[in-house]
């Protein structure tokens, strides 16, 4: 599993890649804009509430490189105006851990996000 941040040629913002062995990649819109305090955590419980969260710390060299993602689970969680949505991640052994994009804003700026494998996208949606 790699995590990569990628700046856009146009110069304008970047992007937050994550993509696993299987070529599944989540990507996130990792463009600062004003008053909002977004970004991504992984955690090893399921977080169903955007007002608690437990952030763990995002090694570079990702702890955590034989897990994949399950294709066929995310879901949002939203409370106000903190959004998150949560993807599930699983290893040969069955064990799961979660990627929970966030997003605490003002009510205006959204952060894109989708889930593609093999160029099709399974999900997208805006925190």
């Amino acid at each position: 599993m790699k995590v990569f941040e990628r700046t856009d040629t146009d110069g304008w913002g970047n992007r937050l890649n994550i993509i696993d062995e299987n070529n599944v990649l989540v990507g996130f819109d990792y463009r600062q804009s004003c008053c909002e305090n977004f970004g991504y955590y992984f955690s090893t419980t399921e977080p169903t509430n955007p007002l608690e969260y437990d952030e763990e710390p995002v090694d570079v060299d990702f702890a955590h490189a034989d897990y994949v993602f399950d294709p066929s689970f995310m879901k949002e969680h939203s409370e106000g105006e903190r959004n998150i949505a949560v993807f599930r991640l699983v290893n040969k052994e069955m064990n799961e851990m979660f990627l929970v994009l966030y997003n605490h804003h003002n009510g205006y700026y959204a952060h894109g996000f989708d889930m593609i494998k093999d160029d099709k996208t399974l999900f997208d949606g805006s925190l």
